[in-house]
């Protein structure tokens, strides 16, 4: 999914899923997004580091120990 950042004007992606009951946090301020939309094929090629950024941060929190 493609995200907005309000406060600091940053488009970013992150892998949304049902079970998430909030939209991820901006990766720059930590401000909650607001959703944009599907990311596309598009905004792939147009914003490639930040598609890689976003991917990596999200396999990192799967592979994280969460501490319950």
């Amino acid at each position: 999914m493609k995200f907005e950042c309000a406060h600091c004007n940053l488009c970013y992606m992150h892998p949304y899923q049902l079970q998430e009951h909030h939209y991820p946090a901006c990766p720059q301020c930590h401000a909650q997004g607001q959703l944009l939309g599907i990311a596309e094929t598009a905004d792939l090629v147009q914003h490639p580091i930040y598609a890689m950024n976003s991917y990596l941060a999200w396999v990192k929190s799967k592979l994280t120990p969460h501490s319950h």
